[in-house]
């Protein structure tokens, strides 16, 4: 539903995937709440996303599960800059990046990287930013995943470092 579009549907799946995961011990009902976030932020509901993605990391981590947790503060971080808070997403970032580089985690590292490039060019810090944008194309190029390295060609190329 989501890939055609229909993000109501996609809500209403979302919903019934929540029902069925009630009293199952080896589902992570975290998962689903990361997908509604990211639902209900696609439709502007940016309030509830923050809430869910916050709420999902925190569970991600009592169930050990730090990449989990990391994803979701990713997701948030991009909200938290939308209300007004830049350096507190770069910070929650950074620290994304920290977390996939120590369990090897090295595709996040590189889609972070680009995040925060995006993140911090608009405030004027371009040479930073570029940086970054250098970082997460080297690490694509290392891949060898084509789609993303040319996403990540074409982020540095715009950022005039290309």
């Amino acid at each position: 539903a989501w890939a055609r579009g229909d993000l109501e549907a996609a809500l209403r799946l979302n919903d019934l995937a929540r029902e069925h995961m009630q009293g199952e011990e080896t589902l992570h009902p975290e998962v689903v709440e990361c997908q509604r976030a990211h639902i209900l932020a696609t439709l502007g509901r940016d309030r509830e996303a923050a809430a869910l993605w916050d709420r999902a990391a925190r569970g991600f981590e009592r169930h050990g599960d730090p990449v989990g947790a990391a994803d979701c503060r990713s997701l948030l971080a991009f909200e938290i800059a939308n209300q007004g808070h830049p350096e507190l997403a770069e910070s929650i970032l950074r620290g994304a990046v920290r977390t996939y580089e120590r369990l090897g985690k090295t595709p996040s590292v590189a889609v972070t990287l680009g995040r925060i490039a995006d993140l911090i060019a608009p405030q004027g810090r371009l040479d930073e930013a570029r940086d970054f944008a250098r970082r997460c194309l080297d690490i694509c190029r290392g891949e060898e995943n084509a789609d993303r390295t040319s996403r990540a060609a074409e982020r540095l190329e715009r950022l005039g470092g290309g």
